[in-house]
């Protein structure tokens, strides 16, 4: 009997010792200071995306196509500076509903500006044309367009749609050819939002745009435009409360024409997918909304000479009714430049003014600006 007791527990104590032996060993590899373990802590700011599923010839991907589609996330511009804490959400300063349904312009270029996403605002656009009596030829909602159909101008008594259209043909002359319009629903500057532009076309002019992707040149001043964005944003603001979301027209919301990013040097600068004249203006704008004290400003070379608190850059209040004509005391004089970009351009605080400030509260004031921007 104590044979088989023995011939038992030996393989038992065998596995025991081999285990010991592999867990002193673990310990003293896993000890750090010979430089064996791989400090995994920082990967996340590096990961990248790997190219899409490839399907093989033959085969449809219909079956995996994703019924929503994922919207890209803001880059967290100053990651590098707290690797080892956790992820800051982006700062808020400017009102988030953008004032409500509005018409900008910028010369003789009107647009609607619209609280809400592409995707919820696409159906409201078509419903309007419809409620309108306006039959809509083609549609590409995942791009945002919209061509109507040719407009009949006959009984436009009491129409504001239509007699609107009279008026632009009056004013420019314009006898005989249909008309019809052209919609392009594109992502606004400030995140959650959505702007509408409408042009006229005539097929007299003999200048029908060559594709369906283009806006016509405008034949008449832009104040067809603003009554047409008027009358569409009054019935967009009506029925805002009941509005649906349109998941043809999601993919629009994706893309976007303003950005908090870092350029070669790891610098934070505020990108604007716009013209320089309208970039120009937006960022004069911003400045304005968000109380900016704006010394002095040289459009030629793209600059801003600003005078600026603590409070403006940490987003404080401690606002005072001579603050926009007068430098406040214990301001700072920074430069806010403008510089060309692979698209659009770039905003930046000019480094040898802005010495001293941290990147972070660079990025803070740049999103500042980005939120008031329109």
């Amino acid at each position: 009997m104590r044979a088989s007791i023995d011939h038992l527990l030996l393989p038992a104590i065998k596995g025991v010792s081999l285990g010991a032996v592999l867990l002193l060993s673990g310990c003293g590899w896993m000890g750090g200071d010979d430089g064996l373990i791989v400090d995994r802590t920082d990967d996340y700011l590096k990961a990248t995306t790997r190219e899409p599923l490839r399907i093989p010839p033959g085969l449809s991907r219909e079956a995996i196509e994703p019924l929503l589609v994922v919207p890209e996330l803001s880059a967290v511009v100053e990651a590098e500076f707290y690797p080892r804490q956790a992820p800051r959400p982006t700062a808020m300063f400017g009102p988030q509903d953008a004032g409500g349904v509005r018409i900008q312009f910028l010369g003789e270029d009107h647009w609607l500006v619209v609280p809400q996403t592409p995707a919820v605002v696409w159906p409201q656009v078509v419903g309007y044309m419809l409620t309108m009596g306006v039959g809509i030829a083609h549609q590409a909602p995942g791009e945002g367009r919209l061509v109507s159909d040719w407009i009949d101008l006959s009984d436009a008594e009491g129409d504001p749609l239509r007699e609107a259209i009279l008026e632009a043909r009056a004013e420019a002359g314009i006898t005989e050819g249909r008309d019809r319009l052209r919609v392009r629903l594109e992502p606004g500057l400030r995140q959650r939002s959505t702007e509408v532009v409408v042009r006229l076309e005539n097929e007299s002019l003999n200048e029908l745009v060559p594709t369906e992707r283009s806006l016509p040149e405008r034949i008449t001043s832009g104040s067809l435009e603003r009554t047409l964005l008027n009358e569409m944003g009054s019935y967009v603001a009506a029925n805002m409360d009941e509005a649906t979301y349109s998941l043809v027209a999601q993919t629009i919301g994706v893309q976007t024409r303003s950005s908090i990013e870092r350029d070669s040097d790891g610098d934070p600068v505020l990108r604007l997918d716009l013209a320089y004249d309208r970039a120009w203006a937006t960022l004069r704008q911003a400045l304005e909304e968000a109380e900016i004290n704006i010394q002095d400003m040289d459009r030629s070379e793209g600059v801003f000479y600003l005078a600026l608190r603590d409070s403006d850059l940490t987003g404080g209040d401690d606002r005072w009714f001579l603050r926009r004509w007068l430098r406040p005391e214990g301001a700072r004089e920074v430069e806010l430049r403008i510089r060309e970009a692979a698209t659009g351009y770039e905003v930046y605080i000019d480094k040898t003014s802005g010495e001293g400030i941290a990147r972070d509260t660079r990025h803070n004031f740049l999103t500042k600006l980005r939120e008031h921007a329109t």
